[in-house]
């Protein structure tokens, strides 16, 4: 039952206590940047990458500028060279069966992928860019992935004009099998603040964000507190929500943790 605690807000439970299994750090790395194409080419081996057992892959990272060329930045971790070795040889592959190959310009791709590690890394990064954020950045259904980058792309294209957006980058990231963490990175400047970019964003975009995600494409974010939770569970199927609601009653029938967390 561990997993129906994990991400509940506290709402099913008290978490009383804790057991974690621990392994050793793997020793061997490897790093790599490829350059695969047009969309159809990236899903194609996006898909064979993912489906493979067990992953060739400690991350995987697909990534886009504008009507550009998609690139996989890669990521092996492992415990001995040889197992590095293997895993790299079927991500080659499979690259290299979809028409994809070693980045040409691995080292500018490299650090665009090193722009989604972390929001003050990535400011360094692009020193150009004053303010950013992960726009649209949801867990959506893999088959759905591309759609809803598509989508997002024309949401961006008419609400936020008057923004100065200097980088602009589509991203998929795995999420085990079944989902993907998906979005468009935006950097904005001549000054922009975050503050301002915070209010365009709500007014514009906040509620067309939520129903697209979830109404559409069956998605949604990792929000577990607050309005956000309760805006996200607004938008649940009647089954969904009789579902949550049963658990609900069955765990805690007085409401008694996190009270009317999603207002069910």
């Amino acid at each position: 039952m561990t997993g129906m605690f994990v991400g509940d807000g506290g709402a099913f439970g008290i978490k009383t206590e804790a057991a974690y299994s621990l392994h050793p750090a793997p020793t061997a790395y490897f790093q790599a940047a490829y350059e695969i194409g047009s969309s159809e080419r990236m899903w194609a081996a996006y898909t064979r990458l993912v489906e493979t057992a067990p992953f060739p892959y400690t991350r995987l990272l697909a990534f886009r500028e504008p009507a550009g060329t998609w690139h996989f930045f890669v990521v092996i971790r492992g415990h001995s060279d040889e197992e590095v070795a293997l895993k790299r040889s079927i991500a080659d592959g499979i690259v290299a069966e979809h028409g994809g190959g070693v980045a040409k310009d691995g080292a500018n791709i490299t650090r665009i992928a090193k722009m989604f590690s972390a929001r003050r890394l990535g400011q360094q990064v692009l020193q150009s860019g004053s303010a950013m954020t992960y726009f649209g950045e949801a867990l959506i259904p893999r088959p759905s992935t591309l759609a809803y980058l598509a989508t997002l792309n024309k949401l961006i294209d008419i609400e936020l004009e008057e923004l100065p957006i200097v980088k602009r980058v589509e991203f998929t990231v795995p999420f085990l099998r079944s989902t993907t963490i998906t979005g468009v990175l935006l950097y904005f400047g001549n000054g922009t603040t975050r503050d301002t970019v915070s209010e365009v964003l709500y007014k514009k975009t906040f509620h067309q964000l939520h129903r697209i995600m979830s109404q559409e494409f069956g998605g949604f974010t990792e929000a577990c507190q607050g309005e956000p939770a309760a805006l996200n569970a607004s938008m649940w199927s009647p089954e969904y929500r009789e579902f949550m609601k049963n658990i609900k009653m069955a765990l805690d029938p007085n409401d008694i943790l996190m009270p009317s967390l999603w207002k069910i």
